[in-house]
């Protein structure tokens, strides 16, 4: 009978040990798992965001070129309404004193 219980007891202690290596071992396994999709978690993160990054950049560069152009416009648009006023004012002005003595600089 002490036989009996003490080789139970050995099965018992030894169903244990492997009980515990085998988890373990699954726990680690888990770990190592977790700290690889971490990983790849972070390295997807980092590409998306540098994705974005460059595709935002890349419109406002566009943006920028595009407020260029259109300041480039403007002012080429004052310069000929400068220049219309300044020969309308010049033609005006020959006309009309009042108009001389308003607009000196042109004449």
């Amino acid at each position: 009978m002490i036989r009996r219980l003490s080789v139970y007891l050995l099965l018992g202690l030894a169903a244990g040990l492997l009980l515990f290596f085998f988890t373990q071992r699954i726990a680690t396994n888990l770990k190592a798992s977790l700290q690889t999709l971490q990983e790849q978690s972070q390295e997807q993160l980092e590409e998306q965001l540098n994705w974005e990054y460059e595709n935002v950049n890349k419109r406002l560069i566009e943006q920028e070129e595009a407020y260029q152009y259109q300041l480039h416009l403007i002012e080429g648009f004052v310069d000929i309404v400068t220049e219309r006023e300044a020969d309308y004012l010049e033609t005006m002005g020959h006309h009309s004193p009042e108009i001389q003595d308003q607009f000196p600089s042109v004449f």
